[in-house]
Order: structure tokens, then C-alpha cells, then sequence
């Protein structure tokens, strides 16, 4: 399957808007705070889907302009090939199982197994590498959240 480049940034763009209203709503079921000026715990959740939003409206902006430019020109612009839809397949049956197992067994044991499959199914087969990247990741994760934020992880 085939499909143009500003296409896919739209539908993209219009998903990723979709998941983070999602996320908004159930950010509202996240603790509040004992200390009336604290901001709370879905504060920083909140902030991230925000911005994600306001990307993604802008990419759905630049999407239009390039089809625009395009047209002017007569020039058929990038275009992507889903050669390998098993791949993608995959990736998502990976993303289903981590989202069911992440809340049963814990965000840290899950999470690293996760990103390597992701990278393994995205055709990374440098396994130093994917190693590095997920200890990297975790650790960031823990120094950030835990231990800055003090947010408690599933």
C-alpha cells in the first residue's frame, strides 16, 4: 500500500490528537495532592498532552500547505510504502500486550522488555545498542519520575 506523505502527517496528526484527549480524561482519575498549591500529579501528564496537541495541530497545518505547494507545482511529493504489514502487526500486538501487562505485573519489568521488542520489530539489530537505549531509558525514567517528582509508577 502506498499513501502520500501529507496524507499520513494528517492521519497521524489527527490520531495523535484523538489519544491525547483520551489520555486528558483519564489523567483526571490520577490522585490529587494533600497541599492546596500543589498543582497535583496530573499536572505534568496534562502538560505533555497539551503540547502534543498543539504539535500535531501544527503538523496538520504544515500538511495542508505542502499538499497546497504541491498542487501549484504539479509535483506528486513523498509518498510512503507499507511494504511490511507484518511488521506493524506486530508493533501493535506488542503496544496491546504491554498496555494489558504494564498495570498486572509493573511499569518496570514490562517497560524494558517493550522498548527492546519495538526496536527489534523497527528492524534494529544492534543489540548493544538496544541494550544502552532501554537501560538509558529506565534510568532516566526512575531519575525523573521517582526520584525528582516523586510520582508513584504502576
Amino acid at each position: 500500500m502506498v499513501i502520500k506523505m501529507w496524507i499520513a502527517e494528517i492521519i497521524f496528526s489527527v490520531i495523535m490528537i484523538g489519544l491525547a484527549i483520551v489520555f486528558w480524561v483519564w489523567s483526571g482519575d490520577i490522585g490529587g495532592s494533600i497541599n492546596p498549591a500543589d498543582v497535583g500529579a496530573a499536572a505534568f501528564p496534562r502538560l505533555a498532552l497539551a503540547i502534543i496537541c498543539i504539535c500535531a495541530a501544527a503538523q496538520i497545518i504544515l500538511s495542508i500547505r505542502t499538499k497546497k505547494k504541491l498542487m501549484e507545482t504539479g509535483d506528486k511529493g513523498k509518498e510512503i510504502a507499507f511494504d511490511n504489514s507484518l511488521n506493524m502487526i506486530v508493533a501493535v500486538a506488542v503496544m496491546l500486550v504491554y498496555g494489558y501487562l504494564m498495570p498486572v505485573i509493573g511499569f518496570f519489568y514490562t517497560t524494558p522488555i517493550a522498548v527492546f521488542a519495538m526496536m527489534f520489530v523497527m528492524g534494529n539489530r544492534k543489540y548493544i545498542q538496544m541494550l544502552t537505549v532501554t537501560a538509558g531509558f529506565m534510568i532516566f525514567v526512575y531519575v525523573i519520575f521517582i526520584e525528582l517528582l516523586r510520582v508513584s509508577l504502576p
